[in-house]
């Protein structure tokens, strides 16, 4: 099965400024649940994001998972940027930019 690993990049969670989904896949047969911890070498504080939403696509045999948005408060749209090109240079994550 695939897994689809999402999270969002934002300045502000409630009226956010500038936001960047990121996501990374995966061929496994483990499947995380909500409420479980996600970790990942792009993490670093916190290393860890809980699972807020899973959905299955049985079918094509495709899971994707949404983890907590990683919160950068008060960044403005180049620290943003950087923060999402660091996940793709460094730790083999996507974006859809």
């Amino acid at each position: 099965m695939v897994l689809t690993i999402n999270q969002i990049i934002t300045n502000n969670l409630e009226r956010p400024i500038e936001s960047y989904r990121v996501f990374k896949e995966f061929e496994t047969t483990l499947v995380p649940r909500k409420g479980e911890l996600i970790l990942d070498t792009a993490f670093k504080d916190p290393d860890e994001y809980e699972v807020i939403k899973v959905i299955y696509d049985f079918q094509n045999e495709k899971c994707s998972i949404d983890i907590a948005p990683y919160f950068l408060e008060g960044a403005d749209k180049e620290k943003l940027e950087k923060h999402r090109d660091m996940y793709v240079q460094y730790h083999e994550w996507k974006t859809d930019l």
